[in-house]
This record gives C-alpha cells, structure tokens and sequence, in this order.
C-alpha cells in the first residue's frame, strides 16, 4: 500500500488545470489513478478452456482436469517409468475412454428427425466436418483416431 501511496504522490496531478471540461478532468483523474495502480498489480488474463462439444459434460471436464494436472506433475520426473507417470497415462486413457463413450452415447440418442432442419444439420456439419474456411471446425476422425491410441 506504500508503494501505491508513494507513486499517487509521484503522480503529475496538478495537470488536471490544464483541462477546462469537467468530464475530461475526471478522465485524466480517473486514467492517472488506474495507471499507478496497474504499474503496481498489472491485470492478469487467464484463458479458460472451454469445450464446445455436446457430449462434454462435467465428468469429462473432471476426467481432462486430473488428466492435465498428472500430466504437468510428471513432467517434472524424467523417468517415464515412474509412479506418477502410470498413473498419467492411466487418467489420459480414462479420460479418451470416457469421451468416446460420451460421445457414442451422445449420437446414439440422436435420430435422423435431429437433422431434418437444416440449420441444426449445418450447425453440427460446420463443427466437425474439417473444411477450407474452417480452420476452427473439429474432424471427427480425428477424435475417433485419438481415441484408439
């Protein structure tokens, strides 16, 4: 809290008489005062995975998470045969199972009246049918190639 009440000190605050209108001496306030205290505790970003799929539920976001976080633990060990690295690749297997799983299930309960409106047919082509435009669109072969490794 010094460090911030030290650089408001710091701070050119008497410019604020450079301005005549009201709102622009309340953005250079505003602005000078949010300056100092990023320049002490920057914002973070954090990107947040999401999955769009509609078969990803929270037992497979539960499933990727102790997958991702054995995965980064055994990193640490350059020993492939280590404890930490089995239980790994068991959580990553786990966890392809239970996707394909999900997944099967997911189509199994579709029928082909799912599809009749052509709309919701080229909102689940354009998600995972790979083509030249989209280059964010998963294939389908993809995830089922995956999942036999």
């Amino acid at each position: 809290m010094t460090t911030i009440s030290s650089l408001l000190v710091k701070a050119p605050f008497h410019c604020i008489s450079n301005f005549d209108d009201v709102n622009d001496k309340f953005y250079f306030l505003k602005k000078l005062a949010l300056d100092v205290i990023d320049s002490v505790a920057p914002i973070k970003s954090k990107r947040i995975k999401t999955y769009s799929l509609p078969w990803f539920d929270n037992d497979l976001r539960e499933s990727f998470s102790k997958r991702d976080k054995l995965h980064a633990l055994a990193l640490s060990f350059e020993n492939r045969s280590h404890a930490v690295w089995i239980s790994f690749r068991e959580a990553r297997n786990s966890a392809k199972r239970l996707l394909k799983q999900k997944m099967i299930k997911f189509f199994e309960d579709k029928t082909l009246n799912h599809f009749n409106d052509g709309k919701q047919f080229w909102k689940f082509y354009n998600t995972f049918i790979k083509t030249k435009k989209s280059r964010d669109s998963i294939s389908l072969s993809s995830i089922l190639d995956s999942e036999s490794q």
